[in-house]
């Protein structure tokens, strides 16, 4: 979708430069051009970085939860895998 008319920039190339620069709108503005030129576009670009914000933090915030579950079986695994290499390097 195109956010920026003036300058013809897409959604999927804010979202680039967001993931590659950091998801500033002066990092997008300065990067893609979007929102330079009449300012009409600014709202949607804010908008699109803020989503992007959202949307990274609970990707993370998923991963740091399953990490925080797994982390019992993940320490006995590690138990077991030294145990396992130290009878190996007995033998």
């Amino acid at each position: 979708m195109i956010v920026c008319h003036c300058r013809i920039v897409r959604d999927t190339e804010i979202l680039e430069v967001a993931a590659a620069e950091g998801p500033t709108l002066g990092a997008v503005c300065r990067s893609t051009g979007a929102g330079t030129v009449c300012g009409g576009c600014v709202p949607a670009v804010r908008s699109l970085l803020q989503r992007f914000r959202e949307d990274s933090f609970q990707a993370v915030g998923a991963r740091l939860t399953l990490e925080h579950a797994l982390a019992p079986q993940l320490a006995r695994l590690a138990t077991v895998q030294s145990a396992l290499e130290d009878s190996h390097a007995a033998a």
